[in-house]
């Protein structure tokens, strides 16, 4: 498993404690390796992992024919949890209001298009994009969800930024990355370098010179510590 996922599966187990039957939901699940070490490190936990392409999950129901026991065509028995597979729209998914959605690897668009068409909101969301972070901080500073928890991972030449948003949660996210994102020394610090010199090529439009500017003052902070 890559560090990164390794990384967002600690954090998973870490906040499963669900109530009232809850269900883990692993949208756009991909080879479901993350939705499988779900199941098999968080007991009795009901997991379904959704991809609307179906080779993909043709591939994880022959992987898990070989090696947990099949209850239905497309539910399987590990360790004292249950894994569901579901090829479907991740925005059609019919979550509930206790349940907890992990969406990662995709950008931040198709995150914030997959909140948004969710009918019912699940309780707590665990999110990790590969693009456009700032985009989806803005969208969660001004939704529901309140943040429990902000990671920063480092993963084959790539940082991937990673929320922990609860709806009982009243604090908000911040735009640019809390006190708690940015105490991760010197991986935080080279994060922080990357992003102004990628926005000092950009045009100097209103919105990038508000985010250097952000970025600027929390460089300056850092440097008196």
């Amino acid at each position: 498993m890559k560090h990164r996922l390794q990384k967002i599966l600690q954090i998973i187990v870490s906040q499963a404690k669900l109530e009232n039957d809850a269900c883990i939901w692993d949208l756009c699940c991909d080879h479901g390796e993350l939705a499988i070490a779900i199941a098999e490190q968080v007991p009795l936990s009901k997991v379904i992992a959704v991809d609307i392409v179906s080779q993909i999950i043709q591939n994880l129901n022959n992987k898990l024919q070989t090696k947990y026991e099949q209850l239905k065509p497309d539910t399987f028995k590990i360790c004292q949890a249950t894994l569901m597979t579901v090829c479907q729209d991740a925005k059609l998914c019919r979550t509930r209001g206790d349940d907890m959605a992990i969406i990662c690897g995709v950008g931040s668009d198709m995150i914030i298009d997959i909140i948004n068409s969710l009918q019912i909101k699940p309780q707590k969301l665990i999110l990790c994009s590969h693009k456009n972070p700032v985009k989806l901080r803005n969208y969660l500073n001004s939704s529901q969800w309140g943040i429990v928890s902000e990671h920063l991972f480092y993963d084959r030449g790539q940082y991937y930024e990673c929320y922990v948003m609860d709806r009982t949660i009243h604090e908000k996210i911040d735009v640019y990355g809390g006190e708690q994102f940015w105490i991760e020394g010197e991986k935080a610090k080279n994060y922080l370098e990357i992003k102004i010199k990628h926005l000092e090529l950009k045009p100097a439009e209103m919105n990038i010179v508000r985010e250097r500017e952000q970025l600027y003052e929390i460089k300056t902070r850092l440097m008196k510590k």
